[in-house]
């Protein structure tokens, strides 16, 4: 990866065996207990010893695209990365176009989790620190001008979800 200074701006681009991957202006890392560090772009890459100079894929694309959309005006990305602190490998990825996976990251194994969720960029993933099997996701309508609060749990794994955004006002999460 590199960092270059282009008139004031600070652009980080990921290189990997196949060469440059799209990014999202806020990459998602994770730095895993085990001393791997995994981002997002449009798939999982990690780095697995020092001297950390080299990107590995190790997903394949996670986005709506690589599953025939073909109608987006964007190419999407991974928007969000959360470690399960029940097992070091799984990890819960969201999407710019409303997926939301889960899966071990070191053998690209990912299972599509979106259920019913709506197809909205996702703001947020995170596994329960207390409940293993617990999963709650955070979503933004904001880029479609939807202002409602979109935050929802899934107590199976990601199987099903309900909303759990009754009570919050009406904006966008973030």
């Amino acid at each position: 990866y590199w960092f270059s200074n282009n008139d004031g701006y600070v652009d980080l681009s990921i290189e990997t065996s196949l060469g440059a991957v799209p990014t999202n202006w806020d990459t998602p890392y994770l730095v895993q207990e085990s001393g791997e560090m995994v981002a997002g772009t449009n798939k999982l890459v990690a780095m697995f010893s020092p001297p950390f100079d080299q990107w590995i894929e190790m997903s394949p694309d996670l986005t709506r695209i690589a599953m025939g959309a073909t109608t987006s005006p964007f190419y999407h990305t991974i928007t969000e990365l959360n470690s399960n602190p029940f097992s070091g490998n799984d990890i819960l990825a969201g999407t710019s176009d409303g997926l939301v996976w889960k899966g071990d990251f070191t053998n690209g194994n990912m299972t599509n989790v979106t259920a019913n969720l709506p197809e909205h960029y996702v703001s947020s993933v995170r596994f329960s620190k207390k409940v293993n099997g617990k999963l709650y996701v955070a979503m933004t309508g904001y880029y479609n001008n939807f202002n409602q609060a979109l935050v929802f749990k899934s107590e199976n794994g990601g199987q099903s979800w309900s909303n759990i955004a009754s009570n919050l006002p009406a904006i966008g999460i973030n």
